[in-house]
């Protein structure tokens, strides 16, 4: 194992605190300590008055200390939700042309204010406080400094990473001064990682495959694919750190001049992996449940997290949303062909899920909160996300309408909204108590 992944995060608990049954506190101090210490995050401390709920008991999960709260503790929790009035407002319907926001992937929270914006028929968007669009880096190509197929995430200082599968680079960039430097990637990556989790304090990077789904292992019928997870130092060979269960899919059968085949299909609404850089941890879940994993260097579990909530029921009305939207899609991208009968059938009986995964996405906040959104689908206008520190504390459940979020920052929420028209606009917004 090198430097960088055997500092990627604490490792199992020492075996006198393993094997032996301790008190729930106790426990839960010495994990704690094994943390380095929890800290009072500012969300409880400066920005909100927040009512600190610990985990109803400390218990274990595949031999692996597990914090486990009550679902009454959502309940129990301080009520936040979203200022109404937003701080800034980015791109909209009066947004300038150049400053579509319509195919953006990824975004993140400047120092400043502002944000920077990811797309994929642009550069990266860079926008003020005030939501005034100021420039755009790069462009779509292939040539330096050009970008085709890229995801990007935020390092310290307001660096930009974009990791590029399509050019085969890793590129950083200044939101003020543009490009810094880019890296080759050909040969370097032992599985194909195109999405950026995040910098390690040793400077390290992890990457993820996640949202692959064109293989399902061992030819089953139904199961999960697999993401692979990849830490990697600047001038190395990446080190492949494990796979973990990914996007949900299923076998459908295709019909075609009287000849049937199987076709992997993705369930809809189904499971599919989450992943955030909490400090020195990674976090993941696929939402089966409402549990995230705490991951050391090795992407061994070391610590769970988790809270005996419901997984929702999805609807009828959910599932219409869905087809009638996959087949607006088909009918826009075939522009004046006509939709084959097989494909609006495969539409039609597309395979959707019973119940919305538990957990369908993870943030960390600017002030170390780990914030975990409830299942939801791009149709809902309402959403739900609880807040958690490092000593597996809950501090908050927030609410929001109106779109829904991308980031966190220190009492802020990015949110993000489409209207009828298919024009997609971000606002920042406070956390406050309700």
């Amino acid at each position: 194992m090198n430097e960088d992944a055997a500092n990627i995060g604490p490792g199992p608990l020492p075996h006198s605190l393993a094997s032996v049954r301790l008190p729930a506190t106790a426990v839960l101090v010495a994990w704690v300590l094994v943390l380095g210490g929890a800290g009072e995050g500012r969300l409880g401390a400066q920005s909100l008055p927040a009512s600190r709920v610990a985990p109803a008991r400390v218990g274990q999960r595949d031999g692996v200390p597990a914090f486990l709260h009550d679902h009454s503790a959502m309940g129990r929790v301080t009520q936040l939700v979203l200022n109404a009035r937003p701080l800034a407002t980015f791109g909209g319907p009066e947004g300038a042309p150049n400053f579509d926001l319509t195919s953006v992937v990824d975004v993140a929270l400047l120092d400043g204010g502002g944000i920077a914006a990811a797309s994929r028929s642009a550069g990266v968007m860079i926008f003020d406080r005030y939501g005034k669009g100021i420039r755009v880096i790069g462009r779509r190509g292939t040539g330096p400094g050009e970008f085709s197929n890229a995801r990007m995430t935020k390092l310290k200082g307001d660096t930009l990473l974009l990791i590029d599968l399509g050019t085969q680079r890793l590129t950083r960039l200044s939101p003020i001064h543009g490009l810094i430097g880019s890296e080759s990637l050909v040969e370097r990556l032992p599985a194909p990682t195109g999405r950026p989790i995040g910098q390690l304090p040793t400077g390290a990077l992890l990457l993820a495959s996640a949202g692959s789904w064109s293989v399902l292992p061992e030819k089953k019928l139904r199961g999960q694919s697999n993401a692979s997870i990849v830490l990697i130092r600047s001038g190395a060979k990446g080190t492949l750190l494990g796979q973990i269960a990914d996007v949900e899919l299923v076998t459908v059968e295709t019909r075609s001049a009287g000849i049937k085949k199987p076709l992997v299909d993705q369930v809809r609404f189904g499971l599919r992996l989450q992943l955030a850089l909490w400090d020195t941890l990674l976090v993941t879940s696929d939402g089966a449940s409402y549990r995230v994993d705490l991951r050391n260097s090795a992407g061994k579990v070391v610590s769970v997290l988790e809270v005996a909530a419901p997984r929702a029921a999805t609807t009828a009305a959910q599932r219409n949303a869905g087809r009638a939207l996959e087949l607006s899609a088909f009918e826009s991208y075939s522009k004046h062909t006509q939709i084959p009968t097989e494909a609006r059938r495969l539409i039609r009986d597309a395979p959707y899920a019973q119940q919305l995964p538990a957990i369908s996405r993870l943030f960390v906040g600017d002030d170390a909160t780990l914030w975990v959104v409830d299942g939801l689908t791009q149709f809902d206008t309402t959403w739900a996300a609880t807040g958690f520190r490092t000593d597996g504390a809950m501090i908050g459940r927030l609410t929001g309408t109106g779109g829904v979020p991308v980031a966190f920052g220190e009492g802020v929420v990015l949110v993000k909204a489409v209207d009828e028209d298919g024009i997609v606009r971000l606002e920042l917004r406070s956390i406050v108590p309700r």
